[in-house]
């Protein structure tokens, strides 16, 4: 007889992983990035990098793309029998999510040609990499929504997670619309869903998913057939 996924403890244990390593990869990637940038009156000023820090970033943006691709496609097996078409929102919610930060963690590596040269190109390139990484949060919030919503239905983890993750992400997904309009509030705003991924990570690890969850719904047509 064939294993579900959610009954594998090491698959849980690699998800948890992924998810920390997400945070790791991007959060150390932009924050380099970022440190470079100095705003003046809403300019942006560069300093050049050499070619080995370019490089370096760069491994760093697509080391989190493809820790990003992993944890999706993981969590999408486990939770696929369970319910297909939420399962199916959340993959695509991530994946379109993971594409907007790569794509703005590129045009976010161009400022190091553009800026010192065409100040007006790189404040460009800049403004496209905050509304691609707001664009992006949005969706993977979004995207949380529709995961809770089957974690609350199948008790994979303790319903406290789905009901955090819940108010977390909604929470989350005001801060990033709200920062298109420059309100500032974004990372604050952040913070309860942050705790929750990093919550739901460390439980995965530690105990994995719950082996007797609420039947497949696959199971439960069998069995009312029954």
């Amino acid at each position: 007889m064939t294993q579900a996924l959610y009954q594998n403890k090491n698959i849980a244990r690699l998800y948890g992983l992924f998810f920390i390593a997400t945070f790791l990869a991007y959060g150390f990637g932009y924050g380099i990035l970022d440190g470079l940038l100095h705003g003046d009156a809403g300019n942006v000023q560069f300093v050049k990098p050499d070619l080995t820090f370019i490089l370096c970033v760069i491994a760093m943006v697509i080391v989190h793309s493809l820790l990003n691709f992993g944890l999706l496609t993981i969590m999408f097996r486990v939770i696929e029998p369970f319910s297909p078409l939420l399962s199916l929102g959340f993959l695509g919610l991530g994946i379109m999510s993971t594409v907007a930060l790569l794509v703005g963690g590129i045009a976010l590596m161009l400022m190091g040609s553009a800026t010192l040269e065409t100040p007006a190109i790189a404040q460009m390139l800049y403004d496209a990499n905050f509304y691609l990484y707001q664009t992006g949060m949005t969706l993977w919030g979004v995207g949380g929504l529709l995961l809770c919503a089957v974690l609350w239905r199948t008790m994979l983890v303790p319903r406290i997670f789905a009901i955090w993750g819940m108010l977390g992400y909604s929470i989350f997904i005001v801060g990033t619309l709200s920062e298109f309009f420059q309100s500032g509030l974004g990372v604050m705003l952040s913070l309860p869903g942050g705790f929750f991924e990093i919550g739901l990570s460390i439980w995965l690890i530690a105990k994995g998913f719950n082996q007797n969850p609420n039947a497949p719904i696959g199971h439960q047509a069998a069995s009312s057939m029954a």
